[in-house]
């Protein structure tokens, strides 16, 4: 159900046509009833979508009734609520579920938390893909230790040479072999990572530092929206 036009879309695709899988086509979200449908009638085994595919397919359909018979999903595209989290577990006991994190410059994913620490850590986007290096940068670039907080940074084989024909935002995107996200975060002592917001789109008021995504998770807790 995932547009092939986002890098999200794209490499489910691609990877899956790499590792000779087959694939059924949705018809977006529009309809997820059908999709809910589908689910079961193909016996579909993996299904990949973002935070509210999965909010929608839990409240608006009888996917949490009658359970698809998947082997894994995974999830990026932002955030996923603990609550949205529980209820994908409670529905899906059987189910290996991928939280995932990742950016187009870095085709495209970056981290993944593994499935049986998925409430120990819940809220927490994972570690680092194989061949993958992430950091915690202050804005001077110093590297920062664990739970303080600062820019996500990366690097490896996967990230970008540079934006075409741009090089000063190259040049504002990456420096030496690391890839500036522009995500705030920090690590735990375990080495897994959490996400607390976009660099530039932090609300300051008076000496508050506020992140919007920390007020979306407090509205995705209810049930109107």
């Amino acid at each position: 159900v995932l547009p092939f036009t986002y890098s999200y879309g794209n490499s489910v695709l691609q990877t899956h046509i790499y590792a000779g899988a087959s694939i059924c086509l949705g018809q977006s979200m529009l309809y997820p009833k059908l999709i809910a449908e589908d689910l079961n009638k193909a016996s579909i085994t993996g299904f990949s979508g973002v935070p509210s595919t999965f909010q929608i397919l839990l409240h608006k359909t009888s996917f949490a009734k009658i359970h698809p018979q998947l082997r894994y999903i995974t999830q990026a595209g932002g955030s996923m609520s603990v609550t949205t989290t529980k209820e994908l577990l409670e529905a899906l006991p059987n189910t290996d579920i991928y939280v995932m994190y990742g950016q187009t410059e870095a085709s495209a994913r970056l981290t993944y938390l593994p499935p049986a620490r998925l409430l120990e850590k819940a809220g927490s986007i994972g570690i680092p893909i194989p061949d993958v290096e992430l950091a915690i940068s202050d804005e001077s670039g110093k590297l920062l230790g664990p739970n303080e907080t600062g820019e996500l940074i990366a690097k490896g084989d996967n990230i970008m040479q540079g934006y075409l024909s741009n090089p000063t935002a190259t040049e504002q995107t990456i420096t030496g072999d690391w890839l500036h996200t522009g995500d705030l975060g920090y690590r735990d002592i375990d080495g897994f990572y959490y996400i607390k917001g976009r660099q530039k789109q932090m609300i300051k008021s008076g000496a508050n530092r506020i992140h919007p995504e920390e007020i979306e998770e407090v509205i995705l807790e209810c049930d109107a929206v």
